[in-house]
């Protein structure tokens, strides 16, 4: 064998100089510890190729084996024959491509001269720029690094675990936007199965899984999703390529940290919920319309509802017929206007002290001869008419029912004038009036008289509470009848004097047949 000496000198700092353990050769011994300055190297060579070894200036063959040569075992190497006592030894740890830095180090390297690089191509490969940091450098320009937070593309400091940058100087337009080679990330599915998709995938703790991406539904068209994985996998929202936002059902759109407005559909009906005590507000520049769709499309209303003019008037419809609106001078009803509920349902109040009409009411038969027309119907629970206000051509009629054919069990007033007798008018004024004097009665003398001519029982005071809706009601009562009553406000009683004129009219036809006999009997006395 030809000799190769002892004292071996590298071409470069990476090969290492394996410790002399010639000194340990007695003829008999195997297993040696292979050491650099002392001590295992680290990593320690991972095949026995990865050495150079020369006992008595013969190279010793790699043997993993061990039949011949030498093999390593843990980090000793072990000769396949003892080593006489007077044989040399050295050996070297070679840097190469089967085991990158086993026990050797690269030089540090910069972005356009990498510590490891290609043929032919030598600004494209590793360096490290940092402690803990590895880049990528292609072409001299850095594109990649790896650092302890994480991967940075076009960055060198990464504070995240993927962080990507890189400087556009231009404007947003929808055609920059879509244009590839402006966005920082693409991701590819290039599939051409029907609704292919391209998605990602988060997850926080044992399983709160969200995921969002596109699906194919043209050769250029596509939808954007989002889902999660629970229970049940379900979509979420979907963005369309036609530039819809879906929900699905029972899904919502909540603004407002408490949830406040809500806006939702169950599968059968939807929903604007305002979950606040503050005001819902619509607001627009121009008109609001409700209406029947009748399309796909904002251009026409199937059938109104209602409109809500910009400086206009607000009206109501009732199968596309205009009911309700506001004017410029208050309100028009087209139609009949019904109004329902268990105590008053309607108050007017003239707000002011002019000299104004309260309520004004007209009707077209009203004011041609020969004609007359009802302004008025008094209607009973039965919805049978009990009295009427009718307009004449100059004359208005109070009318109340007096048809014989409601009417029985009738006879003829006797006592007309005893009963008058008993009446007794007064010239007084009222409190709230004292300085006008006017004829009158006092309503409870007139009640054992006619009753029917009284409203109201003496001394009654103003209703404070009625009944309502769900309370338990004593017999005879109804709901909207008065509960409990004010100890100050009176509920004072009422005459209709136009009863009074039976009476009238009885006691009068008495006095003329008295005045009538009485002349008679003049007569006859006159003519003896």
């Amino acid at each position: 064998m030809a000799y190769i000496g002892n004292n071996l000198q590298v071409a470069f700092e990476s090969y290492q100089n394996i410790d002399d353990i010639s000194s340990s050769f007695d003829g008999s011994t195997t297993s040696f510890a292979l050491q650099v300055g002392g001590v295992a190297p680290t990593p320690f060579p991972k095949l026995e190729q990865n050495v150079l070894i020369s006992v008595g200036g013969v190279i010793q063959k790699p043997d993993s084996g061990g039949t011949t040569g030498f093999k390593f075992t843990g980090t000793n190497i072990v000769f396949s024959s003892a080593p006489a006592t007077s044989e040399s030894f050295f050996g070297v740890i070679l840097a190469g491509a089967d085991y990158v830095n086993a026990g050797t180090n690269f030089p540090v390297g910069a972005v356009g001269t990498p510590s490891v690089t290609f043929k032919d191509d030598e600004d494209t490969g590793l360096y490290h720029p940092s402690a803990n940091t590895v880049s990528v450098t292609t072409g001299g320009t850095e594109r990649a690094t790896f650092a302890s937070n994480g991967l940075g593309i076009g960055e060198g400091t990464p504070d995240v675990r993927l962080h990507v940058t890189e400087t556009f100087n231009t404007a947003y337009t929808v055609d920059n936007a879509t244009t590839e080679s402006n966005n920082l990330v693409k991701l590819e599915n290039p599939s051409s199965t029907a609704n292919a998709f391209a998605g990602i995938a988060f997850r926080t703790g044992s399983g709160a899984d969200m995921y969002f991406g596109s699906v194919q539904q043209s050769a250029n068209d596509g939808d954007f999703y989002f889902a999660n994985q629970n229970s049940t996998n379900k979509e979420l929202l979907r963005i369309t390529s036609s530039g819809e936002i879906q929900v699905k059902d029972d899904g919502k759109f909540v603004c407002g940290d408490g949830d406040d407005l809500q806006i939702f559909h169950d599968g059968t009906r939807s929903g604007l919920n305002n979950n606040t005590t503050g005001d819902l507000r619509f607001l627009t520049g121009g008109s609001i319309r409700l209406g029947k769709r009748s399309d796909a499309s904002l251009s026409a209303l199937g059938a109104t509802y209602a409109t809500f003019i910009a400086d206009g008037a607000c009206a109501l419809y009732y199968n596309n017929v205009k009911k309700f609106e506001t004017t410029s001078t208050g309100v028009t009803c087209h139609g009949f206007l019904y109004a329902n509920r268990a105590s008053t349902v309607a108050r007017f109040h003239a707000e002011t002290s002019g000299a104004v009409d309260g309520i004004e009411m007209r009707h077209n038969r009203g004011g041609l001869s020969g004609y007359n027309g009802k302004m008025i119907s008094f209607r009973g629970n039965d919805n049978t008419e009990e009295g009427s206000i009718n307009i004449h051509t100059t004359t208005v009629a109070y009318n109340t029912s007096s048809d014989y054919r409601l009417k029985e069990n009738q006879v003829a007033i006797s006592d007309g004038i005893t009963r008058l007798k008993t009446l007794k008018p007064y010239r007084f004024n009222f409190k709230k009036d004292p300085d006008v004097t006017v004829d009158g009665f006092f309503a409870h003398e007139v009640t054992p008289v006619v009753p029917e001519a009284i409203t109201g029982a003496k001394d009654a005071m103003a209703a404070e509470t009625r009944y309502e809706e769900g309370d338990t009601l004593p017999s005879g009562k109804f709901v909207g009848d008065p509960k409990t009553f004010s100890s100050t406000e009176i509920a004072p009683q009422q005459i209709d004097q136009a009863k009074l004129v039976p009476l009238l009219v009885a006691s009068l036809q008495e006095a003329i047949t008295k005045i009538e006999t009485l002349e008679t009997k003049v007569a006859a006395l006159e003519a003896n």
